[in-house]
């Protein structure tokens, strides 16, 4: 009998819980759970095993009775755990989400870890495109458990359920995190609104800071179901809800429904595929026509029954158990090499210039009054680290569409996430104010002015200042 302990800092959204489950469920693998931090999310708690902190014997003794020590945040293998040396052991990462933040840093701990020899998983999502030699393996769900099976709705309202786990908006995340840190809550929420106001019978249900077991009550107990229609990727939100035969609004990019479809041999996918600024009117639609939305989530729990049945998942575990004990070189086979241009341009800069280019033209409907959540939109100009600083400084109080630059070597190009584009693009982009972070502020001033941006929608920003308030006599 294989063991397997997984470590995690966090409960990952219930990730590592469900894996050990349906291991511990569908093949004779014995895996344990150890969580070190399980009130991470505060009152989002999940299902948990071991805690650490309150079983810290048991902990120790599965760890050293452990085959293989399966982790799935970045520890510090160079460091005892509770007086074990983990190198002692056979270890393999699995990879959840992005490692690079809006400036293209790689994140301190990923950074840190990046020195150890250690073969790696990774989940198709958002996560996949950044880790070109780890193993691609499936998130689980336990399709046949009643919480994740479908329930007989019989009211006059159409509920929608949407269970946002970032407050940022959808192109707002701050430079330092991953562009991927947003499901993009305000415009959703505005999203819903519009539809309210088109149909009454539409329900709202904004599921926010409560235990894993009742948000799942309350999907279930919805008739359409909202995961992520900002940022190309998907969630275990996604696979929860076409579970429970839910039509899912979730937008994946060309590489997520790539992965997908490898991971699971399915040539069609059964999410609801649309962008935030194409799910308005299908909503409305699905809202009226019941017999459509109940079509649309029988064929979503047949295909997760075909394609994603948690037995089926779990076997991509077992085989990467018997690869790494075998021989861990199969686990270090390289799919892509990113440092070819096109396969960099195929597999993450075009998806996220993209992203970034739906951010420019992004605003909110005619009529509706702007809450403290629409925030104004900036032009950066000056690529550099003024502009870096200045975004940060805008994190929070405006949302910077894009920075432009006169150095043609940035032109076209990402810096901070975000695209760099001509000067002369700004008279193509929706924007408020053109914010100049830079030493050669008399230089971009007169090129601004030359374009006829009104002097009223410039600032030259200096470091302490809030770059909205900043002026042109700065």
């Amino acid at each position: 009998m294989l063991r397997v302990v997984h470590l995690s800092k966090t409960p990952l959204a219930g990730s590592p819980i469900r894996i050990v489950n349906a291991l511990n469920r569908h093949t004779s693998v014995k895996a344990r759970l150890i969580n070190l931090n399980p009130l991470a999310y505060g009152a989002r708690t999940f299902e948990e095993d071991l805690l650490w902190d309150t079983d810290r014997e048991a902990c120790l003794e599965v760890i050293r009775s452990a085959d293989i020590v399966h982790l799935h945040h970045a520890f510090d293998v160079l460091q005892p755990l509770g007086g074990i040396d983990l190198r002692t052991k056979q270890l393999v990462r699995q990879h959840h989400s992005c490692p690079v933040n809006q400036r293209g840093e790689r994140l301190p701990d990923e950074a840190a870890f990046d020195a150890a020899d250690v073969p790696r998983l990774v989940i198709p999502n958002c996560a996949e495109r950044y880790f070109p030699a780890a193993r691609v393996v499936p998130n689980i769900v336990p399709l046949h458990d009643a919480a994740y099976c479908p329930v007989v709705r019989n009211d006059e309202f159409v509920r929608v359920a949407y269970s946002p786990s970032f407050l940022h908006s959808a192109w707002g995340p701050p430079p330092s995190l991953v562009r991927w840190d947003t499901k993009g809550r305000p415009e959703i929420e505005r999203l819903l609104r519009a539809a309210v106001h088109h149909d009454a019978r539409i329900s709202p249900l904004i599921i926010t800071n409560v235990a894993h077991r009742e948000c799942l009550r309350l999907k279930q107990a919805s008739d359409v179901a909202i995961d992520d229609l900002v940022t190309g990727g998907f969630h275990l939100n996604s696979f929860e809800a076409l579970a429970m035969g839910l039509p899912t609004f979730c937008f994946l990019d060309g590489r997520s429904t790539e992965m997908l479809r490898q991971l699971t041999g399915a040539a069609d996918l059964p999410f609801v595929n649309l962008r935030l600024e194409e799910a308005l009117d299908p909503l409305l639609h699905l809202a009226k026509n019941r017999d459509l939305r109940e079509e649309i989530g029988r064929a979503s729990r047949d295909w997760m029954l075909e394609y994603y049945d948690d037995a089926k998942m779990a076997s991509h575990y077992v085989q990467a158990y018997v690869d790494l004990l075998e021989d861990p070189s199969r686990l270090r086979v390289r799919r892509f090499d990113p440092m070819q241009r096109k396969v960099h341009w195929d597999t993450v800069l075009k998806f996220d210039l993209a992203w970034s280019s739906r951010g420019c033209f992004a605003k909110p409907d005619d009529g509706e009054v702007e809450d403290s959540r629409t925030f104004p939109r900036v032009v950066l100009f000056g690529a550099s680290t003024g502009g870096a600083r200045a975004m940060d400084q805008c994190s929070g109080r405006s949302r910077v569409v894009c920075f432009v630059d006169s150095d043609p070597s940035k032109q076209g190009t990402l810096y901070c996430g975000v695209p760099v584009c001509r000067p002369e693009a700004i008279l193509g982009v929706e924007f408020d104010y053109v914010i100049i972070a830079s030493v050669y502020s008399a230089d971009m001033l007169r090129q601004l002015q030359q374009l006829a941006i009104p002097a009223r929608r410039i600032r030259i920003w200096s470091a302490g200042q809030s770059p909205i308030d900043a002026t042109t006599d700065s």
